[in-house]
């Protein structure tokens, strides 16, 4: 074979490589909610809508507020994000996040037919049998889990540049990019196989959280998400604050026609979701929380490097 026909080779591969990533822009685009709150054509009041993610059923529920309203609201975050800074086990942040649904409620922010005890349920119910069995065997591996990791965990966070997406597709890049890179360890393995061949189910098991994206052009480049994280979960108590990027391992996913890449970094999240122009808070259960205060650049999904795992014509 020439030289000539081998880059015609790579050229059509890099071609093809770039349809399907303009395929998953487009697929993705509609599931990915860019902005959770309106603007109102009062400057005086706010629309605010709140997801419940990890079940079906429930429609978004989006409620007009004054400024006023939402200042009591976001005042009320910071004395949560505060008093939750003071626990360290689960059991103490349990009724601070029942709390905090009914501090929702008061403001109409609960999903449409959703009940208060139906949304503290859906908050802190994941997880918690599969976390106290995996305590009671003793197997042992959370104990030397890194800092940017929890697992099975109650999260609560207040975070900008922050998309929340059902996709599945990021499901799957996760664990074939574990199989092919030979990361992963064998509770992690474990526990997402366990969830994953759960999909096949008529039931949905929680979604991804992005946080922070890198774009192909600076001038559009998202940058890092920036905020609040706070966790209890297998691997203890674990917090982030300031700039962060999602760094489970898998590439980030493009979620908008200009192909800027967020970074997925909350696993089968169940809970709620609202927020305010850029910020957006979430409070919930999670499956796998990785974040890094820096982007990694194995993340990027680089059409050459696809290429390069695309096997050989003979």
């Amino acid at each position: 074979m020439t030289s000539l026909e081998c880059d015609m080779i790579e050229i059509k591969k890099f071609l093809a490589v770039s349809i399907i990533l303009l395929f998953l822009g487009v697929a993705v685009a509609p599931s990915i909610n860019q902005s959770v709150v309106k603007a109102s054509t009062n400057d005086n009041l706010v629309e605010v809508t709140t997801q419940a993610c990890g079940i079906q059923g429930y429609r978004d529920s989006t409620v007009t507020l004054t400024r006023e309203q939402y200042q009591n609201l976001e005042e009320y975050f910071v004395e949560f994000r505060t008093r939750l800074n003071q626990t360290s086990t689960r059991e103490e942040a349990v009724p601070l996040f029942k709390e905090a649904v009914m501090e929702l409620d008061k403001y109409g922010l609960l999903p449409k037919g959703m009940s208060v005890e139906r949304v503290q349920k859906l908050v802190i119910g994941g997880y918690q049998k599969l976390s106290r069995f995996l305590k009671s065997i003793n197997l042992g591996y959370y104990q030397t889990l890194s800092d940017d990791v929890n697992l099975l965990c109650l999260i609560a966070g207040e975070t900008s540049v922050t998309y929340v997406s059902k996709f599945p597709l990021c499901s799957f890049f996760t664990i074939v990019y574990h199989i092919v890179q030979s990361e992963y360890n064998p509770l992690l393995l474990f526990l997402y196989l366990c969830f994953y061949i759960r999909n096949s189910l008529p039931i949905q098991l929680g979604s991804v959280i992005f946080l922070g994206g890198s774009g192909l052009f600076s001038w559009c480049d998202p940058g890092p998400a920036s905020g609040w994280i706070h966790t209890i979960g297998l691997n203890g108590k674990k917090s982030w604050n300031g700039y962060v990027y999602g760094n489970l391992p898998a590439y980030h996913i493009f979620l908008d026609f200009i192909l800027n890449g967020y970074y997925p970094g909350v696993l089968r999240f169940t809970g709620i979701h609202t927020g305010h122009d850029e910020d957006h808070f979430y409070l919930g259960s999670a499956l796998w929380v990785k974040v890094s205060t820096e982007p990694l650049e194995s993340h990027n999904l680089r059409s050459s490097e696809i290429v390069k795992m695309m096997p050989k014509e003979k």
